[in-house]
Order: structure tokens, then sequence, then C-alpha cells
């Protein structure tokens, strides 16, 4: 891991383009003096295109400099976030191959590679004392390694492991408190997701009752988020290897994708593991990513819920086919509703608007023979739809390991338990059909739907309902003109 030094003012902005970035300067601080004019030459940090122009000179670099060099290089490209590097090899005589010609091909571009970090010694011997990163800068690193921020992801470079960083500072025992301590939570993997949407449920039914945001909490409530802050602690106890394929000696021969996703009446989530297969047959299971949400206020069935996070699967798994640089074999995705599955087998029946847009959704990123059924007392999401304590999650294996099933030879899997019927014809969302005219009143009752149903909020309702009579007055006028 490494930092790009002052990678905005490394980049120079055009002559024909420096009159936009003119700012007044007092020499010495004499604000009685009148102020000089000045021009940056350099990009700011805070502009709202300095990232884009300066990753673009960081890319030009790579195509006029990278082009001989080591694989292994040349794909670095893709592992720099703005100024961050995380880059990943399978070797530390690669590392240190990679360390000098990645600073040597920066360096070209006009760019300084710092602050760098590796979970082996050995490479960072031979990295320039003053080119290392502060906490690894002043222990002997025959000591125990120390941890590092990755992407404000804790990297215990020791263990080499990936764990969430969690403060507890005093908030007041309001709305507002609970919404400050929540969004203080950083966790993009997704590592907390059943412990965090706990939390997220207990502010969600203050605003079902209508408090203010200063407004003490209800009693309930506020026993509820004294047991959570409690369980906090515990979340340090909870991290994931860095490394997929670390501790199978033998080469992967085999890697899948399995994407597991779950619902109940306050919310709904995903998560997804890597399994990896080894030449001796052997499995290895590895979490990935979560992803969890609440339920909407307005109420929704359970299988329309159950289907929401059956197309928080399906996204999880396009984005991550396209983010790793591995070759995964096949994607399975696992759910404990017999609805849900025969929704998207479904081939007979038409939806109405809201089931028949998510049923699209999934058809376009997965097929039908990739979906399965599994028990809840198997499916790990189901610490999502509920939520957990910091005390529960931290005992809780399934979450952080799989099921574990996935560690068995395909033959032991899960088995659906019921026969792969069609959609019945009086399942509440098999749109019915009133023959080949239908009345006025059926017309504006789907219009309604689909506009209820397109609008997650009354602010954007309104403001599409409004974008649709300007164009509908616009049209009348128009075919008055003509």
């Amino acid at each position: 891991m490494a930092d790009i030094e002052a990678m905005f003012h490394q980049v120079l902005v055009p002559r024909k383009h420096r009159d936009a970035l003119r700012f007044l300067w007092w020499p010495g601080g004499e604000l009685s003096e009148p102020p000089e004019t000045y021009r940056m030459k350099v990009h700011l940090f805070g502009g709202v295109w300095s990232p884009s122009c300066a990753a673009y000179a960081l890319q030009r670099t790579f195509q006029d400099h990278g082009r001989d060099l080591h694989e292994a290089i040349t794909k670095a490209n893709r592992n720099f976030y703005v100024d961050d590097l995380l880059l990943s090899v399978n070797s530390t005589s690669k590392a240190t191959i990679v360390v000098h010609h990645l600073r040597d091909l920066l360096h070209k571009g006009g760019f300084r590679l710092t602050k760098w970090a590796c979970n082996y010694s050995k490479v960072l011997q031979t990295i320039p004392l003053t080119e290392r990163a502060a906490a690894v800068k002043e222990i002997p690193l025959t000591d125990k390694l120390p941890t590092e921020r990755a992407l404000g992801i804790l990297w215990d470079l020791e263990k080499d492991q990936l764990a969430v960083q969690v403060h507890i500072p005093t908030r007041p025992e309001t709305k507002r408190g609970l919404l400050s301590m929540i969004s203080s939570l950083y966790d993009p993997l997704g590592i907390l997701a059943p412990c965090v949407i706990r939390a997220k449920m207990i502010f969600q039914e203050e605003c079902r009752r209508g408090t203010g945001w200063d407004d003490p909490l209800a009693d309930e409530s506020k026993e509820a988020w004294r047991r959570w802050l409690r369980g906090l602690p515990h979340l340090k106890d909870i991290r994931i290897p860095r490394c997929y394929q670390h501790d199978i000696e033998s080469t992967t021969t085999d890697i899948q994708l399995h994407h597991f996703s779950d619902a109940s009446q306050r919310a709904y989530g995903a998560v997804s593991y890597l399994r990896l297969t080894d030449m001796m047959g052997l499995h290895r299971v590895a979490l990935v990513y979560g992803k969890a949400k609440l339920a909407p206020l307005k109420q929704l069935t359970i299988p329309r819920l159950k289907l929401c996070a059956a197309v928080l699967a399906t996204k999880a798994d396009e984005r991550l086919r396209k983010e790793l640089d591995l070759s995964v074999s096949q994607s399975l995705f696992w759910t404990d509703s017999t609805t849900v599955l025969r929704y998207i087998r479904n081939t007979e029946r038409r939806f109405h608007t809201f089931v028949a847009n998510r049923i699209a959704v999934i058809h376009e990123e997965s097929d039908p023979d990739q979906w399965r059924y599994v028990s809840s007392e198997l499916n790990p999401v189901d610490d999502t739809s509920r939520g957990l304590r910091g005390d529960e999650l931290g005992g809780c294996s399934r979450w952080t390991q799989g099921p574990p099933f996935l560690l068995l030879n395909k033959n032991q899997w899960p088995v659906e338990g019921v026969t792969r019927e069609g959609v019945p014809s009086d399942d509440p969302e098999v749109k019915k059909e009133t023959g080949t005219l239908m009345t006025s009143t059926t017309q504006k009752e789907e219009t309604l739907d689909k506009l209820w149903n397109r609008y997650s909020s009354w602010y954007r309702l309104l403001k599409g309902t409004t974008w649709l009579r300007r164009f509908i007055t616009w049209r009348g006028n128009k075919e008055r003109g003509s």
C-alpha cells in the first residue's frame, strides 16, 4: 500500500485555464495594503474537477511509460483509488520488483509514491526509510507489524486481516444522536451490516412515531439503543482475512460466487461469498460483500421485500465480477422464499409493475437456473433481516465464514423441498386480465399504480407528476398551434 504525495499539486493547469483559478493575496499578511492577484498553476485540493484531471494524468503516465514493464505493474493502474495504491502480488520477490519499478514509473510522470506499507517485513526492508508509512518507520522490522488504515478500513499487517474501527462517542439519546452515531460507522464492505441495520431499525421506529429530532427517545427505543451500544466493543473482535486464497497451498482450480438474500418486515439484505476449490478438492469460503437496507415505511408484503433482496444480490454479483481480478466460473443465488423462486422461474403469468420491474432486473443480471433454495436456518442473511447486536454478531460465525454447506461438495448442498410448480393464478401479484378491452377505471388505476411504485418518496412523486402535467400542457398547446 502506498500514497501519491500531494497528487493534485503535481498536475499543471493549462495556461488558458488558469484565469479561472485567480485569487487575492495580501503579501506579508498586511491587510491594510491592496491585495495582489495570483493564479494557481496546479490543481486545487477541494476542486471538484481535480480528481478526474489528476487521474487522467496518472493513467497517461502508465500509457506513456509502462508498456515494457512487468504485467503486475501495468495492471497497477486499476488499483489506484485517487492517490491511494492497494496492490496484491503472490510472492515477496515480485512485490520487491513491483515496488521499485512503480516508483520509477510514476517518477517519470512527476508523481512520488510514498507512505509504503506491506504485510511482509522483507519487502519493507528494501524500501528507503523516508518512503515508508509512519507506523512502520518508527519500529524495528523484526518486531510485530502494526495496524494501518487502508481506505478507511483497518489492516492488521501482522495477521493480514481486515477490520472496522468502531468509536463510541457520547451522543444524546435523541433521533439526531442516533443518526450521528450510525453515520460514524464506516463499513463499505458490509462486514458489520447485521449490527448497523439493528441501529437503523431503532431510528426508523422513532421516525414512525413522528418524534422530533431533539426529543427524548421513547422508553422502548431508549432501552434497545443502550443494549446496542453495550454490544459495540465486541465488534473489534470481528476480522476477516484480506487474502481470499491465502491458506490454500495448491493451485485454485475453481472459483464461485455465492449470493444469499433474505428479508423481514423491517429490513432486507444480501451477502456474497467466494468459494475457492483447490486441486485436492478442498474448499475455502471467504466473505466478500454485505448489504442491508431498511424496509420502507410504506408497508410492503414479505414476498415483495424478499424480491428486493434478490435484486440486491444480482447487483452485488454484477459489481463483484467487474471488480475482482479473479476468473469466476459460476455465480449462484440462494433464497429461502419459494414464492420468489416461482416468480423468477415464471414464463406464463404477467405481474403487476412492482414485481415485473424487479423480475426484469433479476433476469437481466442472472439466469433462472442459477437460483436455488436454502432454508432460513442455513441462510446467513437471516442475521441481517432481523438485526444483531455487537455481542451477538461477534459470536456468529456463519456471517463472516459463510454457511457450513459451502465447504461440502455440490451433491451435499440443500435441495429444494418443493416441486417446481408455476405461479398460481390467484397470486396477488399476478395481473388479472379482463378481456381485450380494459375499462377506463382499470386504466386509471394502473396509471396510479405505476406512479406510486415508480417513486420512493412523496417529494419525488410530486416532482414527477409536475413534469408530466407540464408535458401534457406543452403537447396540447403544440397540437392546437398546428
